[in-house]
């Protein structure tokens, strides 16, 4: 009788206990199983709050088809001769899904292609694009006054942090945008509606989920990418400006700049009404061509300063203690031959690269640089070249924004399928219409 006794209070406590951890995650869970894992047309999912597009749109040039560069440019595709425009279609051809690909150089559209039931007026939900985004936000919340620093600490703006963890004091602006905030959060999309990602992706309080993250480590002392940094910093920004997230997107961006559809970003829910700064934004590809428009002309926006140019430079400057990413875009891939060998030289690391390049006396701030998971046969894992000097912001389904202010071009992808880095092949489009000098011989097309 008593082992029985004891037999049924062991399954009354698991089951107190499990219906207790269910009953915190119950909003996590049903949404988890009611949606699944993160996909493109997730705006339609959650709460939603609108950013408004302009009365006055800014168009880029559309000339006829015939006089598109693209149509002109000789290329090898599958070992085919062919030209760029034709194998950029073949492209879209094999994407089952809703896709759209848009290339403009010198304010004109020289490719536009759509997939599925993708048309101009689609929009799609970009992911960490919305990092990007948030991070230009920042920038302007600084120009305006009502962020002063990239040094001030998020207590600043969120003292009730303070309370929950001394070391929010040390946690600063910057270390936000460059995610070297030492917190306790894993970027894990696995299908767990456990994980933290989970938590604050489908949770209806994102502020709890700030409240409750922990740090592993100091503020400052190393990068890893997590998408918990530009929940706070979106936070931060709507408390700072005593407006929406969506509200400031546009008065500040979507009007001035002339964006010609609707956007929205995805709230928590309805009560708490927090923007997911860090993944919610669903927008049309031609409006975000707009945002690689404004990066390319620093800041600039036809004789108004949309964000101050230093911010755009720090930006787009090579970040080789970050794994070369600076305030939410990354610089590109490249192969450096080795002038001493003639190999290829590959690095374990962004530092060992660095102070590669210093030993040879090469200026490391002219070189691009990506981290590539690939690995080599001797182990390494990281390579560098002097690319072309293109820029890229990037979501997890290959949702692109590729900007090359010394070639002039803008590269723009958004869609749920991704067949290859989007950014290479703009980067590569890049190089064909406006080639090295140096260079010679026919483009291989296999990107």
């Amino acid at each position: 009788m008593k082992m029985q006794k004891g037999i049924l209070n062991i399954v009354l406590s698991v089951t107190v206990s499990a219906a207790a951890i269910l009953s915190t995650h119950s909003c996590v869970m049903c949404r988890f199983i009611a949606h699944g894992i993160e996909g493109t047309d997730d705006y339609k999912v959650f709460y939603q709050d609108t950013i408004y597009r302009s009365q006055e749109p800014f168009l880029f040039k559309n000339p006829p088809q015939e006089t598109h560069s693209l149509d002109t440019v000789s290329f090898i595709f599958n070992f085919k001769d062919t030209t760029l425009a034709m194998s950029l279609k073949q492209i879209m051809d094999t994407v089952k899904n809703d896709g759209s690909m848009l290339i403009i150089h010198n304010d004109t559209i020289i490719f536009e292609a759509f997939s599925g039931n993708f048309d101009r007026t689609s929009i799609c939900n970009v992911f960490s694009i919305s990092k990007t985004l948030t991070s230009l936000l920042c920038g302007i919340a600084i120009d305006e006054g009502y962020i002063k620093s990239v040094n001030d600490p998020v207590t600043e703006y969120l003292p009730e942090l303070a309370d929950k963890d001394p070391m929010y004091c040390k946690l600063t602006i910057e270390h936000l945008l460059d995610m070297r905030t030492g917190l306790k959060f894993k970027e894990n999309y696995s299908a767990n509606p456990f994980s933290g990602m989970a938590r604050l992706y489908y949770g209806r309080n994102q502020m709890r989920q700030i409240r409750n993250v922990s740090f592993k480590s100091e503020p400052g002392s190393e990068h890893y990418y997590n998408s918990m940094a530009t929940a706070i910093l979106g936070t931060v920004i709507e408390r700072a400006t005593g407006k929406s997230y969506a509200e400031y997107m546009t008065e500040k961006v979507w009007r001035p700049l002339g964006m010609e559809h609707d956007a929205l970003v995805s709230l928590d829910d309805r009560h708490h009404r927090a923007a997911k700064a860090y993944a919610g934004i669903a927008a049309t590809a031609i409006d975000l061509a707009k945002i690689g428009r404004l990066y390319l002309n620093k800041g600039d926006w036809n004789g108004t300063r949309i964000v101050d140019s230093a911010w755009v430079e720090r930006s787009l400057t090579t970040n080789w203690d970050n794994e070369c990413y600076s305030y939410s875009w990354r610089s590109l891939i490249s192969i450096l031959d080795d002038p001493e060998t003639g190999d290829n030289a590959m690095f374990p690391d962004s530092l060992s690269a660095a102070r590669y390049l210093d030993s040879l006396g090469l200026d490391k701030n002219s070189f691009t640089i990506f981290n590539e998971t690939e690995t080599f046969p001797d182990g390494d894992t990281w390579c560098i070249e002097s690319g072309t000097g293109g820029f890229f912001a990037l979501g997890i389904f290959g949702q692109t924004i590729y900007v090359n202010p010394d070639r002039n071009l803008i590269g723009v992808w958004i869609g749920s399928n991704r067949l290859f880095d989007y950014y290479k092949g703009f980067d590569l489009i890049a190089d064909i219409l406006a080639p090295d000098p140096a260079s010679e011989g026919s483009h291989d097309g296999r990107l």
